[in-house]
């Protein structure tokens, strides 16, 4: 599938993010999320699995707190989606 450009969704363990980057995925975004902690990276992926195609969405940890992981969460991205 070719992908409509990568979209980075902060805050993507939300519900509202989650919504959001289901529907990005089905219309065929690639999803960068960021997450605080990387240990959620499972949960979601499994959850998010039952519901559409994964396989574009990927993850990288990232706190508005400190400035790291930002540059690797905004790395090619066409759309930035705060949540």
């Amino acid at each position: 599938m070719s992908s409509k450009g990568l979209v980075t969704v902060t805050g993507a363990s939300g519900f509202i993010a989650l919504h959001t980057i289901k529907k990005l995925l089905e219309k065929g975004y690639t999803v960068r999320g960021t997450l605080r902690d990387a240990n959620r990276i499972g949960q979601l992926v499994f959850s998010l699995s039952r519901h559409c195609d994964v396989s574009g969405l990927g993850f990288v940890e990232a706190d508005l707190n400190d400035d790291a992981g930002w540059d690797e969460a905004m790395d090619g991205a066409l759309y930035l989606l705060h949540m």
